[in-house]
């Protein structure tokens, strides 16, 4: 991993206030999450980001 990103393996993400699944990828260089077509809010989206133990 690049200094300064995120350390540990994801185990998953989830969108708050959404029982959508998410489909995420993890590279070296970022975390892409793709959103459902109909969110949660109108104002913004928060994800949860939950590391493996």
């Amino acid at each position: 991993m690049k200094a300064g990103l995120l350390a540990g393996r994801i185990a998953r993400v989830s969108l708050l206030g959404s029982d959508a699944e998410l489909a995420w990828n993890r590279t070296e260089e970022a975390l892409t999450v793709k959103t459902p077509e109909e969110g949660p809010g109108a104002v913004a989206y928060v994800f949860k980001v939950v590391l493996q133990s």
